[in-house]
């Protein structure tokens, strides 16, 4: 979840202020940081999604 807002942190206010920017165009692509962002957020949340189960995996054979 950290990751998530994170992001949103970050990338919120830079997408405002490059609104205000008159003539501003973004070297990179919008698309490909939109990209970027869904790469982001499916790894944070594959990787959490994998702990959980590693997790409940090692509880249930203890318990």
């Amino acid at each position: 979840m950290s990751t998530v807002l994170g992001l949103v942190i970050a990338v919120v206010p830079s997408v405002v202020l490059a609104s205000q920017i008159s003539g501003f165009v973004l070297s990179v692509p919008w698309w490909q940081l939109a990209v970027l962002a869904v790469a982001l957020y499916l790894a944070a949340f594959l990787a959490a999604l994998h702990s959980a189960h590693k997790l409940s995996v090692t509880e249930a054979g203890s318990g």
